[in-house]
């Protein structure tokens, strides 16, 4: 694929999730579709891929904090985002350490299991809004660190931040905000052990960025209006076909 093609389309995938209608798995979707490209005749890695996709879902974040300014609840994250910080470590540790192709196959694995929890997600709404719940310091500590290595290897942090939010009983912007904030503290976070190893080497593929400056606020802001106008049982099943194209497509390799 195109390094051109690919990156408007991260950009697109991006932009929605940050204007919130396609949740956290934006960068998910983007991942394949960077991993896949070439650039100057080069096959992409993984890990420039991943510094890539960073760079755009931090763009992404300079746009979101403001729609969802002090919507966030600190008490969420005394425990979650310090967790987070070992996670990351240990998602950053594992992305340069590892080969292109082993790193694929991971990411198509962590795909699926992205798939099975989007289908199930309705009943585990509707289970964790309901269930009994005492919360427990170490529940945000696994959640931190669990949400840290996904976000760190594949951007695949969401499920369990989002499932641990959701056990808190909480208002629907509160419940966004606090994520927002989360995630975009884990993004700065990722910076250092992506610089220290190596993971930004190919940014040079960031000649783009006027376009991605473009496209990604136009989508974020374009998004919201049209959220609840949305069929969204149709634009569940598009997503979770796109997702399991991504998967099949890095396990294939």
């Amino acid at each position: 694929m195109d390094f051109t093609l690919a990156f408007v389309l991260a950009c697109v995938f991006v932009g929605l999730s940050k204007g919130g209608l396609i949740g956290p798995i934006g960068g998910t979707l983007a991942l394949p579709l960077l991993v896949q490209a070439t650039y100057n005749g080069a096959a992409i890695t993984v890990q420039g891929a991943t510094g890539v996709l960073l760079a755009l879902l931090m763009i992404g974040d300079v746009f979101a904090i403001p729609a969802f300014w002090r919507a966030w609840d600190w008490r969420y994250l005394r425990y979650t985002l310090p967790a987070a910080v070992v996670g990351v470590a240990l998602g950053t540790w594992v992305l340069v350490s590892l080969d292109s192709t082993t790193l694929k196959h991971i990411l198509g694995v962590v795909t699926l299991l992205l798939i099975v929890y989007k289908v199930a997600n309705t009943a585990m709404v509707r289970y964790l809004q309901q269930a009994a719940y005492a919360h427990r310091p170490w529940h945000g500590i696994l959640t931190g660190v669990t949400s840290g290595i996904g976000s760190a290897l594949a951007n695949t942090g969401g499920p369990p931040m989002t499932a641990y939010m959701l056990l808190q009983k909480m208002s629907p912007r509160t419940f966004v905000g606090t994520q927002t904030l989360f995630f975009v503290i884990i993004n700065w976070i990722k910076v250092p052990g992506y610089v220290a190893g190596g993971v930004f080497n190919d940014l040079g593929m960031i000649g783009l960025a006027p376009l991605a400056l473009l496209l990604i606020p136009l989508l974020v802001f374009g998004s919201r209006p049209i959220i609840h106008r949305v069929n969204h049982t149709v634009f569940d099943w598009l997503i979770t076909g796109l997702l399991l194209w991504a998967a099949v497509s890095l396990l294939t390799v």
